[in-house]
């Protein structure tokens, strides 16, 4: 009878043993799993960092452009004049992609346009301007998000942003940042 209640319990500890040792096993199998992952995301991170560098920010100028196609309707009409691969530092050209974005994705809102121009120069300073044949601004503009995110972007770079009635229809975005 001692033998058979002895048993048992050496089951058990031998049990838990295992089981101890399966759980610090799992744990560390997550673990791995979690760092391999975070590797991952610290390539596709790099690998688009290096592209990007690679590919100019023309090329990213051109593929917001053609995206807004979708938005629109229609391919927007893009200039590009100045050496704005070289002139343009990165964080510049985070601000002006992400305030493209904006400018378009606001007339394909709001618009109604049938047609956008988008002039992107580099110079002393940089200067986007987005100009639609849309409806125009409201008689009383109250700026969204959007708007003050233009005008943020291009505060913090030492630069202004403006938004006004078109020449005849529509509106006329133009940001304009100094390029040191």
């Amino acid at each position: 009878a001692a033998t058979a209640a002895s048993t048992p319990t050496v089951l058990s500890s031998t049990t838990m043993q295992f089981a101890g040792r399966s759980e610090v096993s799992n744990r560390i199998t997550q673990a791995v799993e979690e760092i391999d992952e975070t590797i991952r995301d610290i390539r596709r991170t790099i690998f688009a960092l290096e592209a990007r560098s690679r590919r100019g920010v023309r090329v990213d100028i051109f593929a917001h452009v053609d995206a807004a196609r979708e938005m629109l309707g229609f391919t927007p009409e893009l200039r590009l004049e100045g050496p704005i691969d070289s002139a343009v530092p990165e964080t510049t050209a985070d601000h002006l992609l992400a305030t493209l974005y904006e400018a378009l994705s606001n007339v394909a809102q709001h618009a109604g346009a049938s047609k956008v121009d988008v002039v992107v120069e580099a110079r002393d300073e940089l200067l986007l301007l987005v100009a639609d044949d849309g409806a125009g601004l409201p008689e009383r503009l109250e700026p969204g998000q959007g708007l003050r995110n233009m005008e943020r972007r291009a505060l913090e770079l030492g630069g202004r942003a403006e938004i006004r009635p078109g020449d005849g229809d529509g509106t006329i975005v133009e940001w304009r940042v100094p390029l040191s």
